[in-house]
């Protein structure tokens, strides 16, 4: 939850640490609370260290679904550890972690909202680390154990470590609000590049089991800070009476056309993430090479969440995301193209950079349409768990579209690719039509900021 979103997720003003009190910041009662007098800060110690916590746990949470290509194509792989299965089966277990990440928003900002907030990012990153691990002890072959390890509890653990510390910094930060969430979402694409080099080095050096055993100690190392620095400005709410849905909002045609939008370009947008090293591996470019076009990708989509944010702040979230939508979903009719070394990598460069958007506006978009301030919340998690459901369907469908891997053989060409790239594509270009059309039944001047 973003942005303007007024709703309370503190329990004391003076609670700095896991320390402070006796009860702590998710026990203090909303009688013990009074609301802060202070204006909002948009800067200071304390505010710019709720960035870095979302940035961390963003990174932890978004960035090891983001490093998921590295596991589909070492899973897929002769002599891996699912080699028999199919492409649109193993990406069932990284669509199922994304779906994670959104869809339980409504409730874990909810439990947030009550102060709740140190205590899930906690609960969540136990999850996690624990998921991973049952991950590292799964019996080659045995699909169901890495689809209910990586794919469940894994996933289970991304919601209560994303939500939270995002949400907070929008209590800190008005005028930066963008940006604040920008520089956050940015850690999804530097923990999927710094994961997926990590994972290259250590897999045929120690082995799969201890990778992941290495990553789950990283995570739970990192994770102490966000743990330390998350503060709430605002006061609690109790959970009892707290709305958990927001459908009068449905009457409104243009909150319909935003969600269907962001649903249909959601829906291709991992289709690249998932796919892009077995597709250079199938151009010919060597495995090292092939391997770090995901990283690439990741990278490139730093900037790319970073700044539209910035852009945002100043022309409006919904103007700056409907061209970042467009440009992604042309992007993906190219790739089909793309077939060189050169090629391949300037792909991943472009395609990272505009698909970063996709993260860091939308939230955005639904809080600044939001004549509710107090319901902002509930409206950009009821967008987050729409979406979830596209992320969760969109890999399975395109890769069965591309079908059975066997055959694929290194420079054996990438026209197995093709079908896939299009259904990609061909959503996210329906998402970009209907944005545009939400865009103008809102207000058919586009100089108009929103």
């Amino acid at each position: 939850m973003v942005a303007n979103d007024t709703k309370a997720w503190q329990a004391s003003e003076n609670d700095v640490g896991p320390f402070a009190d006796s009860k702590g910041s998710d026990e203090v009662t909303l009688q013990q609370q009074k609301p802060p007098t202070s204006p909002v800060p948009d800067g200071g110690f304390e505010a710019w260290m709720i960035v870095v916590s979302g940035f961390i746990t963003t990174l932890n949470a978004c960035g090891f679904v983001n490093c998921f290509g590295v596991f589909q194509a070492s899973y897929i792989s002769p002599g891996g550890l699912l080699e028999t299965y199919s492409p649109s089966a193993i990406s069932w277990i990284g669509s199922l972690q994304t779906f994670f990440v959104f869809f339980p928003a409504l409730v874990i900002g909810r439990i947030a909202d009550a102060g709740y907030v140190r205590s899930t990012v906690f609960v969540g990153t136990c999850i996690m680390i624990f998921g991973i691990l049952m991950t590292s002890i799964a019996k080659p072959g045995q699909y169901y154990q890495f689809f209910l390890a990586q794919g469940v509890c894994v996933g289970i653990g991304l919601c209560p470590i994303f939500i939270p510390p995002v949400t907070v910094a929008a209590h800190w930060f008005k005028r930066k609000h963008a940006l604040s969430l920008g520089i956050g979402a940015s850690g999804a694409s530097v923990g999927g590049c710094l994961y997926s080099i990590l994972l290259k080095h250590l897999l045929p050096k120690i082995g799969f089991a201890w990778s992941l055993r290495v990553v789950a100690l990283i995570i739970g190392v990192t994770q102490i800070i966000p743990l330390i620095f998350l503060k709430p400005r605002l006061p609690a709410r109790p959970l009892k009476g707290q709305q958990f849905l927001d459908l009068e909002v449905f009457h409104n045609p243009v909150y319909v056309l935003v969600h269907l939008g962001l649903f249909l370009a959601f829906m291709g947008l991992y289709t690249p993430f998932f796919n892009i090293e077995l597709f250079a591996f199938a151009n010919g470019l060597s495995l090292d090479l092939a391997f770090y076009t995901l990283p690439i990708l990741n990278a490139a989509s730093t900037i790319g969440r970073i700044l539209p944010a910035l852009i945002a702040d100043r022309f409006g979230s919904l103007n700056s995301l409907i061209p970042c939508i467009g440009t992604t979903g042309c992007l993906l009719f190219v790739w089909m193209g793309c077939t060189t070394q050169k090629g391949i990598i300037t792909f991943s460069v472009f395609y990272g950079f505009t698909s970063g958007a996709f993260v860091s506006l939308p939230p955005a978009v639904v809080a600044a349409l939001s004549e509710a301030p107090d319901r902002t919340g509930i409206r950009v998690g009821q967008m987050l768990s729409i979406v979830s459901v596209a992320t969760l369907i969109g890999p399975p469908i395109a890769n069965a579209i591309i079908g059975p891997l066997r055959q694929l053989r290194p420079g054996g060409g990438s026209e197995i690719f093709n079908d896939g790239a299009i259904f990609a594509g061909a959503v996210v270009m329906g998402g970009f039509a209907t944005l545009v059309l939400a865009r103008i039944v809102y207000d058919r001047r586009f100089s108009i900021k929103i």
